[in-house]
């Protein structure tokens, strides 16, 4: 039996963790850190830990005592821990166990202080990443990963060895695990690993996210024919018009119809005031809530949020998702890298998922499936 530590920063590694020690690490005594970057994590390590599939819960407070913003600290921790790891992180991590094995997700330097620490109790300990939705299959890692790599000019060259040596972690991974390699836009210099997709059919999988996440579906009913995920545009003070788009929807859809899913980042709940049906419990992971409800007569809309797709793609699921990125008058906000990898994933799936160029295309879109001409089941 081996000691699996892994480290997650939001609720989809921590969907993850379980998956793969529900699964790979079935036969191995996992531990699972969840951070402070989440909220009420030190709740949700209670409720994780009531799940009994982890051996030890650790609620650390990583973004307290490690933050990313303030480069004073920064590289004063960096040099600190290089010097000694054990020493410098005795009182703000409390793990003894000699691990085989460290997973995580995050591009943060964090993580080669906890890499360290943990090589100072075992020196042959090995490192993986794994993915954090599909930013993983993106540019986005693939840039970060080329300040490891040989260089030219003095400059680049004094670069990449700093980075080498304080960021220590990512020079020695052993493989990345990914649920869809085929997705990968970008080939790292170590393994690309298949882990299992989450089984939506899988009772007793299910029970334990729910158990993990306090899931209670009378908190929130989703019960109407569309659902519209709102996202974070709103509070990051960009313009995407998402309150005229969804006035568009309910013209075709109904009012009535329409459920919105609201961001908890934003300041103000502006649907409701609309008199839209919206969510209450913004803490429960949308991946939770689809195993838990029947999705097949549903419509699911975003601008380019991932809820829309990964019902499909991630555990299989039947309804209709429709993505409107490419409706924007003005889309300069949106990741480039990112849309454009929700494009492909929806091109293998044209039955389901639909990414309308217009506004016209998106009334009959959506028109067309309230007549049920296009059906999700």
């Amino acid at each position: 039996m081996r000691n699996i530590l892994i480290v997650s920063n939001t609720t989809y590694q921590i969907m993850l963790a379980i998956n793969l020690a529900y699964t790979k690490y079935k036969n191995d005594c996992v531990d699972l850190i969840i951070s402070d970057r989440i909220t009420d994590y030190q709740v949700l390590s209670s409720n994780v830990n009531r799940t009994k599939i982890f051996c030890n819960i650790y609620a650390l407070s990583l973004k307290k005592n490690f933050p990313q913003d303030n480069r004073i600290f920064f590289y004063k921790t960096k040099f600190v821990q290089f010097i000694s790891p054990v020493k410098s992180l005795s009182n703000k991590i409390g793990l003894n166990t000699s691990y085989d094995e460290l997973l995580f997700a995050n591009l943060s330097y964090d993580i080669s202080i906890l890499y360290r620490y943990l090589k100072a109790h075992n020196n042959k300990i090995k490192v993986y990443m794994y993915e954090d939705g599909f930013a993983t299959y993106s540019e986005c890692y693939s840039n970060f990963m080329m300040r490891f790599e040989k260089t030219k000019g003095v400059i680049g060259r004094v670069k990449r060895i700093f980075h080498r040596i304080a960021e220590e972690v990512f020079t020695g991974i052993s493989g990345l695990y990914v649920l869809m390699p085929e997705l990968m836009t970008w080939k790292p210099a170590f393994d690309i690993i298949t882990i299992d997709k989450i089984d939506a059919g899988n009772i007793e999988l299910i029970n334990i996210f729910n158990t993990a996440f306090d899931f209670n579906l009378t908190k929130d009913a989703y019960d109407k024919q569309v659902i519209f995920f709102e996202e974070s545009y709103y509070a990051d003070g960009y313009k995407a018009n998402d309150v005229e788009i969804v006035e568009e929807l309910a013209k075709v859809a109904g009012k009535e119809n329409i459920f919105i899913k609201i961001h908890p980042r934003n300041p103000e709940n502006r649907f409701k005031k609309l008199g839209y049906a919206t969510n209450k419990n913004t803490s429960i992971p949308w991946e939770v809530i689809a195993m838990n409800i029947d999705l097949t007569s549903k419509t699911l809309v975003t601008i380019a949020s991932v809820a829309a797709i990964v019902p499909c793609s991630l555990l299989g699921l039947k309804y209709q998702g429709i993505l409107l990125f490419r409706c924007l008058e003005d889309d300069g906000f949106l990741r480039k890298d990112i849309v454009g990898l929700y494009e492909a994933i929806c091109q293998r799936y044209p039955e389901q998922l639909h990414v309308p160029k217009t506004m016209d295309e998106y009334r009959f879109l959506t028109g067309s499936i309230k007549k049920g001409d296009i059906d999700g089941r």
